[in-house]
Order: C-alpha cells, then sequence, then structure tokens
C-alpha cells in the first residue's frame, strides 16, 4: 500500500471503550497521523531543489485524497468507502452493508453491518493484510490506548475481499466495542443488558474469512446482586444461551469460567499491534 502523509490537522479527542463512537473523536496528541519530516540533504543545490519539489508533490497528494475521501491508486475498497461515507451523511439508515444493497430491504439477510449512526465528522481506516494471504483488509476505527492500558485499535469495521464482492468481517458500536490488539487477535466487549454482559476473545481466519472465537466469558448478573460467570468456546452458542449459567454448551462456570477468559485475555493482549504504526488516511464525513 502507497503511504501518503497526512497533513490536515484534526481535533484532539479520546475514543474509550464503551458508550462512545469511535467516529466521534479525533486522534489524541500522541497517535494522531504523523507526518513524515522531510530527510536533511547535504548534497548539490539542485538535489536539495528536487528533495523540496517531492516534498511538496507529497503534500498535494495528501491533500487531494483527504478532500476526495478515496482517491488512492490501487485502492480495491474505493466504492465500499464512497458508499459508506454516503451512508452516513445522508443517515439513509443504522447500518450499512455496502455499496448496492438496499439497507431496507429485508427480504434478504446481509449478515453484519456497519453503524451508521453513531459516525460523525471524520472517519479513518488503512489497508493492511491480517493473515499475511497477499490480500489487504478494510480497517475502520482508530487507534486508542485501551482498558487494558495497551496501544489498541479501536474497530467499526473490517471488510475483506471475497472474488468481486466485499464481505464484512466484523463490526464495533458503542454497546459492542471491538478492538485490535495485535497479530490478528481481537477483545470485544458488549452488553445485553443491564443483567447480561459478554467479553469475547477472536482470532482473524483468513481462509474462512471471518472472526474465529477463541473463548468468551458470559456474565449474569441476579436482583440480588448475585453473580454467575459461565465460559463458552463459540460465540453463536454464547448467544443462544439464556440463561447461560448452567447451560449444557458452556465450557464450565464460576471461578474456572473466570480463569479460563483471563488466561484468553492475557494471551490477545500479550501480541504486538502492527496497526500503531500503520498509516491512516481520513475521510471527511461533513456534508459540505
Amino acid at each position: 500500500m502507497k503511504k501518503i502523509n497526512l497533513t490536515k490537522a484534526l481535533s484532539a479527542g479520546l475514543c474509550v471503550a464503551m458508550g462512545l463512537s469511535m467516529a466521534a473523536c479525533g486522534y489524541p496528541d500522541d497517535t494522531r497521523p504523523y507526518e513524515t519530516e522531510p530527510e536533511e540533504t547535504t548534497t548539490t543545490t539542485a538535489a536539495a531543489e528536487e528533495s523540496i519539489e517531492t516534498t511538496v508533490e507529497i503534500t498535494e497528494i495528501s491533500e487531494e485524497t483527504t478532500t476526495t475521501s478515496a482517491e488512492i491508486a490501487g485502492n480495491p475498497y474505493e466504492s465500499f468507502i464512497e458508499g459508506y461515507k454516503d451512508a452516513i451523511i445522508n443517515r439513509t439508515s443504522v447500518w450499512y452493508y455496502g455499496p448496492g444493497i438496499d439497507p431496507n430491504d429485508f427480504s434478504t439477510d446481509y449478515g453484519q453491518g456497519l453503524i451508521v449512526d453513531e459516525m460523525s465528522d471524520y472517519m479513518y481506516y488503512t489497508l493492511y493484510d491480517l493473515d499475511k494471504d497477499g490480500v489487504v483488509e478494510l480497517i475502520i476505527g482508530c487507534d486508542v490506548t485501551g482498558d487494558h492500558m495497551k496501544s489498541c485499535t479501536m474497530i467499526t469495521g473490517i471488510v475483506t475481499l471475497e472474488g468481486s464482492d466485499y464481505k464484512i468481517v466484523a463490526a464495533g458500536w458503542s454497546r459492542s466495542s471491538l478492538e485490535y490488539v495485535g497479530e490478528g487477535y481481537f477483545v470485544n466487549s458488549g452488553s445485553g443488558g443491564a443483567f447480561l454482559h459478554y467479553d469475547a476473545v477472536f482470532r482473524y481466519d483468513g481462509a474462512a474469512k471471518e472472526l474465529a472465537t477463541v473463548g468468551v466469558l458470559v456474565t449474569e448478573y441476579s436482583e440480588t446482586e448475585e453473580i454467575f460467570y459461565s465460559y463458552f468456546d463459540d460465540i453463536d452458542k454464547a448467544y443462544a444461551a439464556y440463561p447461560a449459567y448452567g447451560n449444557e454448551n458452556a465450557v464450565c462456570f464460576d471461578a474456572e469460567a473466570q480463569q479460563k477468559y483471563d488466561n484468553d485475555f492475557l494471551l490477545a493482549t500479550s501480541k504486538t499491534n502492527e496497526l500503531t504504526d500503520a498509516q491512516w488516511e481520513i475521510v471527511d464525513l461533513h456534508d459540505l
């Protein structure tokens, strides 16, 4: 992927794991897209002038990229990004499923969509090959310091290519925060209501083009303030189990469940987040 330096200033802000939209905030001062300083040169005047001209040219490309949202050579996700931008600006639906798909056509199950009504101001994205199979994924989100005090990437969406089509692999929003922590691992925290909470660890499966479950901890609260923990090795089984405590599809309960999930969480958060050094592009979501 060609890296382009972004020179447009952003308002400082900080995304948190729950309750705030990832796109409603800009980068903190120490995590905003960086600008590469021109290399110093001690060569001839002609060489110096050539270096200056190159820097100006890169800056001009950067400004054009910010203005037109996705005019990046070789970006296979250009139409997806533009369609998502239009959906956010026009507020056509709560979810966006991809270009050419009517979000209000309920006769077809399009699977997971990307959140629309929580997005505002700017969207940040980068292209990165998560599973090193030679096909880059579209990653929409922004870098923050997570709940576990580790640099992570709050995810709005992960999109990959499936033939000539787009496939939404995963999505995050205020009630289901999704963090990329590195080396293909994700941490999810979501609420199923006031008395129900899900914590999950996933790993990206490039062959299946989906997030594979590493482990899920379901926490349930009773009206008498009792807390029940259940551990599952499949997210769909965890969602289907209600109540989860005592369910036959659970692997274990109580302290054993907590310990198994703690092990999964420590494994995931021990990974190195490669996206910390990624070059994030900016899409202006204001209807100018």
